[in-house]
């Protein structure tokens, strides 16, 4: 009982210290009719003076502002002057320079200055040792199985070279003695759509140009489906080899006259190849046809007399029976009568007869 009093007191005593505290707290503050219209309009945010930097302003500063902005700063809402920035002036294009650079006359002479040995010209080493021992292989195997081998001039990609140096004065200077049909190709490592293609010698005048073209197309196009560089050297070589069987087949029905050196003959000799020429002339033209035309007919009755002979050999004759009267009772004609056999023809007929009454 005296717990719960306890209890009991306790509790007014704070109810009653928390209505006095209550007591003097500031009253709630109240909207304006001015922040209201604001509010409204969305131009004024609850809580904004908590989220500047300077925070709420006390109170005397807030009187003494007449300015709503300066009670409320925002930097957000201040206003800035913008000046006006002058247009900027034209400038003139700066030509860029060529990154290419002009292959000196060290590695000139190196590419140029002989007719090659191998297939494979690559004096600056831009492949390693065994994409090179690969690539000289199928240039070798292409060799032996075309008419026309493949030169393959290797290039860095930023390289050049001065027009002299064009795959036909290169054709002209070292090939063309031959006069066997060569193709010559210049190719930039990883830009093969620098390369350059030339055909020359032999029956090569007879390709189309349009051939030519759609052949290094071809090629280009292959090579540019890879990336790695070596990869796509080793299918435009691929494909160069595979479309010029197409031109080998071109080249191959083309005839070309051949020219023979004239020699001087001996008047004899001309002589007796006359009388020789004359003489197979007569034969092939009057006495051969003649022959042959005999010799034919010979032929021709011989035969005949063989198939007469065969015919009157193997003929047989058959004899009609014709009925014969009876004359005194007994058979007479051709179906009648008796037969001689002969065993030895050393004994005499007599001894060896026999009859035989037998009618046939």
């Amino acid at each position: 009982m005296k717990l719960s009093l306890i209890v009991t007191v306790v509790s007014l005593l704070g109810l009653t210290s928390l209505l006095a505290a209550k007591s003097n707290l500031p009253p709630l503050p109240t909207w304006n009719e001015e922040d209201l219209q604001k509010l409204k309009k969305g131009e004024l945010v609850p809580g904004q003076a908590l989220l500047t930097e300077k925070g709420i302003p006390k109170k005397e500063e807030a009187e003494k502002s007449e300015d709503p902005k300066d009670v409320l700063p925002d930097k957000a809402a201040e206003k800035l002057e913008i000046k006006p920035v002058p247009e900027k002036p034209e400038i003139d294009p700066i030509p860029l320079p060529d990154h290419r650079s002009e292959l000196p006359e060290k590695l000139l002479a190196r590419y140029f200055s002989s007719k090659p040995d191998s297939n494979l010209i690559d004096p600056q080493r831009l492949l390693s040792m065994q994409e090179r021992a690969d690539l000289s292989y199928a240039l070798e195997m292409h060799t032996h199985e075309s008419p026309v081998p493949i030169y393959l001039y290797l290039f860095d990609n930023q390289q050049k070279f001065p027009d002299a140096y064009e795959p036909d004065q290169i054709y002209q200077q070292f090939f063309r003695e031959d006069g066997k049909p060569v193709v010559l190709v210049y190719y930039f490592i990883g830009q093969p759509e620098r390369s350059r293609f030339y055909l020359a010698g032999g029956a090569s005048e007879v390709v189309p140009d349009w051939r030519k073209r759609e052949l290094l197309s071809n090629a280009k196009h292959t090579a540019r489906e890879k990336s790695e560089v070596f990869s796509q050297l080793e299918d435009f070589v691929g494909q160069l080899s595979m479309r010029l069987f197409w031109v080998e087949q071109i080249m191959a029905k083309a005839v070309l006259p051949v020219i023979e050196d004239e020699l001087p003959v001996d008047p004899a000799e001309q002589k007796a190849v006359g009388a020789l020429d004359k003489l197979a002339s007569f034969w092939y033209d009057t006495l051969a046809p003649k022959l042959m035309a005999m010799l034919g007919a010979v032929l021709g009755l011989s035969l005949l007399c063989g198939l007469w002979w065969i015919y009157q050999s193997t003929r047989r004759y058959h004899f009609a029976e014709l009925p014969v009267k009876k004359r005194l009772s007994g058979n007479r004609g051709a179906n009648c009568g008796g037969i001689v056999h002969y065993k030895d023809p050393n004994q005499p007929p007599s001894a060896q007869k026999e009859q035989f009454d037998e009618v046939l």
